[in-house]
């Protein structure tokens, strides 16, 4: 069995970040209570990626994805119009749509 370090053994800490800048919902970023429609924000994300190597709010420090994720649109222009007329649901920045 393997043994963890008495330090390594939390994964999380109160008020710790955990998750890719650019791929976490809005209101996993801003605080707010997250279900499953914070996964659905981040399928989109990875959908977008995976099809065009590039992450819907670009790329950037962590705070600028952030910030782009909460307040502007996802870049979708590169994917096939059907696929991005998915994501673009997934990317919805509410997250009752």
């Amino acid at each position: 069995m393997a043994r963890l370090p008495a330090e390594a053994s939390a994964l999380t800490r109160t008020g710790m970040v955990v998750g890719t800048p650019g791929f976490m919902s809005a209101e996993q970023l801003t605080g707010k209570p997250v279900g499953p429609a914070s996964d659905v924000f981040s399928l989109g994300a990875v959908l977008a990626f995976t099809a065009t190597g590039a992450g819907p709010f670009g790329t950037g420090s962590a705070h600028a994805l952030s910030f782009r994720v909460v307040y502007e649109e996802p870049d979708l222009h590169q994917l096939p119009p059907a696929l991005r007329a998915v994501v673009a649901r997934c990317l919805a920045k509410q997250p009752d749509q």
